[in-house]
C-alpha cells in the first residue's frame, strides 16, 4: 500500500481500489488512534490462522509444511523465524487471480517472508513498476 502519494506505483493495470490517497490514508490513521484496543495475544494468533485460510488459501498443515520448506527462515533475507514473529505470505498481484481481492492462490503465493523483507519487497515493485513506466515514455526510438 502506498502512503506517501496519491498516486499507484504498480501501473494502469493494477485495480485502483486497491490504492488510497494520501487523505484517506491520514484520516484512517487519526481514526485508528481513537480507538482504544487491548492487545490480545490469542485473538491475534486466531485471526492470523483464519486470515492464512480464507486469504492465502492455506490450512494450518499446508503453512506448517511452508516452514518447513523454507527450513522455518524468511524466504529472502533467509533469517530464522522467531517464536511469536509475524510471517507474511508472499504473493504475485500482478498474476490476476484475484483481480480487486485480497487473495493468493498456489499460482500466484511466492513463499513465507518477515515482516521487514515484505515490506521492502513492496517498496521495490512499486519502484520498479514506476521506473518501468518512466522507461517507456521517454524510451528514444533510433532511426
Amino acid at each position: 500500500m502506498v502512503l506517501a502519494q496519491d498516486y499507484c506505483g504498480r501501473g494502469e493495470d493494477h485495480p485502483k481500489g486497491a490504492c488510497r490517497s494520501r487523505k484517506a490514508m491520514e484520516a484512517q490513521r487519526a481514526r485508528m488512534r481513537l480507538v482504544d484496543r487491548p492487545y490480545d495475544p490469542e485473538a491475534a494468533r486466531r485471526w492470523k490462522a483464519v486470515s492464512n485460510v480464507t486469504r492465502y488459501g492455506l490450512t494450518p498443515e499446508s503453512f506448517a509444511a511452508l516452514l518447513h520448506d523454507q527450513d522455518y527462515a524468511c524466504a529472502m533475507c533467509l533469517e530464522p523465524f522467531k517464536e511469536a514473529q509475524r510471517i507474511c505470505v508472499d504473493h504475485d498481484h500482478s498474476l490476476g487471480c484475484h483481480p480487486g481481492q485480497k487473495q493468493a492462490c498456489d499460482r500466484c503465493r511466492r513463499g513465507l517472508l518477515c515482516v521487514a523483507c515484505n515490506t521492502s519487497l513492496g517498496h521495490i515493485e512499486a519502484r520498479l513498476f514506476a521506473a518501468q513506466r518512466y522507461l517507456k515514455k521517454h524510451r528514444r526510438r533510433v532511426a
